[in-house]
């Protein structure tokens, strides 16, 4: 996903075509607009799914789980409402802006009025904030947007809570950036998030 432009809290446009589609994947392609400007833009590879006969070893860190990590709010918004009243943190590991950190999160309200929020749709909601939940500079100092953001699953995610364990990296010669995040539900990893930063002073 690209993000091109500040969404606004208005009437959007999605468009959705489907540019191959073969035996194994397909790949789709999206384009958010509102009033003809695009804001945002997508890719998709859908791949196939196939059950296999495989041994999965264990995870080798499991986290603590919500209901032992402790409630937290992101520190840095400045409006009343927003993403970060939209969304339950839990904070399972990790010294928040100055180490690697695991956040439970999970969003307080359906993506779509009336719709089930299903569990990639959660997983897109929270992964974009991993760069939220592991700074490395001080947001009263700093901004360190991410103009993109990569998400790669090998299953789609049950349950509620989707937790990020994530990790910053910035460096100060070029003020670039990257966060990535290995997505968990409350069995074990389905996936990663990677995104780019520009970092600024404020």
């Amino acid at each position: 996903m690209e993000l091109l432009k500040p969404v606004p809290l208005a009437a959007l446009a999605v468009e959705l075509s489907v540019d191959k589609r073969g035996r194994s994947a397909a790949r789709l392609s999206l384009r958010l607009t509102h009033e003809g400007i695009e804001l945002a833009r997508a890719t998709a590879l859908l791949l196939r799914v196939r059950e296999i006969d495989a041994q999965v070893a264990p995870p080798s860190a499991p986290p603590i789980l919500p209901d032992a990590s402790a409630p937290f709010d992101f520190p840095f918004f400045q409006s009343d409402v927003g993403y970060h009243t939209a969304i339950e943190l839990r904070l399972a590991r990790g010294d928040f802006g100055s180490t690697p950190t695991f956040m439970w999160m999970r969003p307080r309200h359906p993506l779509v009025e009336g719709e089930v929020t299903t569990g990639t749709q959660r997983a897109v909601i929270c992964v974009d904030s991993g760069n939220g939940v592991s700074p490395v500079l001080d947001w009263r100092r700093h901004g360190f947007v991410n103009p993109d953001v990569t998400i790669a699953l090998h299953r789609p995610p049950t349950g509620e809570w989707i937790g990020l364990d994530a990790r910053t990296d910035v460096d100060p010669a070029t003020g670039l950036g990257t966060a990535h995040s290995c997505m968990w539900d409350l069995e074990r990893p389905f996936g990663y998030g990677l995104q780019s930063l520009l970092c600024d002073p404020r």
